[in-house]
């Protein structure tokens, strides 16, 4: 396990986290690494470097971070002891760096915000529709039509996209084909328990000479989403974030 001293700490308040220079030793012999590492404050879940906490602060007004799952809030202590609370042990403790922010709340835009690959903003009267990062399916044949259209397929198994796959100069791409469909079965080669969609295509490239065979297994989610909807609330914008968060992570 990775013990981590701290060197020295900065909190910013204003800002939501705590900068921490952290001097990590992997206990294998090798040289301590130093890293500049930003936590949510309070609560000291793992934002990523310095840097990226400041980004989300000056450019989008974020104060407020939170990991997407299994969020438990640090009780209310006086600052004092807050400072204690980190600094135990010889200054060595494990900070909350295995659940990572990935969405928070901007003061300035009045907006909740999720991001991992890409980054956006929900407020009321955001919208969700088929195609988006935070579109979650509402029932199994919602799924099997989005998870097609995630590769290009109408759900009758056409190739969806053509005209932009033929404009596109970077693209090698001449057609695709959906050779098998298969539904409500399970994944042949044992990675996942529950049933869920099986299907291969064959992507044709410039050169006809040459085909690329794929697959892919997608196993049906234990719940299901809203399909397309609108946040009527705050809490319907962070539920947005949060499932904007899950689909580019």
């Amino acid at each position: 396990m990775n013990r981590v001293k701290i060197l020295n700490y900065r909190i910013y308040k204003n800002r939501g986290y705590i900068i921490v220079d952290e001097e990590i030793n992997t206990m294998s012999g090798a040289e301590s690494l130093i890293m500049k590492s930003a936590y949510s404050w309070p609560d000291l879940y793992y934002i990523g470097n310095s840097v990226s906490a400041y980004r989300l602060w000056k450019r989008r007004g974020i104060v407020k971070f939170y990991p997407i799952h299994n969020y438990e809030p640090i009780k209310e202590l006086p600052l004092k002891n807050k400072v204690k609370k980190i600094l135990v042990n010889g200054h060595y403790l494990q900070l909350k760096n295995g659940n990572t922010c990935l969405m928070g709340w901007s003061e300035r835009e009045q907006k909740w915000y999720g991001w991992a690959r890409a980054i956006w903003g929900f407020e009321i009267g955001s919208k969700v529709e088929k195609g988006n990062i935070a579109y979650k399916p509402a029932n199994k044949e919602d799924f099997i039509e989005d998870t097609l259209r995630f590769w290009d397929f109408n759900r009758d198994g056409s190739w969806a996209r053509p005209d932009w796959w033929g404009t596109n100069e970077q693209e090698n791409v001449t057609n695709k084909t959906l050779d098998k469909l298969e539904i409500d079965v399970y994944d042949k080669s044992g990675d996942h328990e529950n049933i869920g969609m099986y299907f291969e295509y064959t992507t044709y490239v410039l050169d006809d000479r040459e085909t690329l065979k794929s697959q892919h297994f997608y196993e049906y989610p234990s719940e299901w989403g809203k399909g397309e909807w609108v946040a009527k609330t705050m809490e319907d914008a962070k539920e947005m974030a949060r499932d904007f968060a899950e689909g580019c992570a």
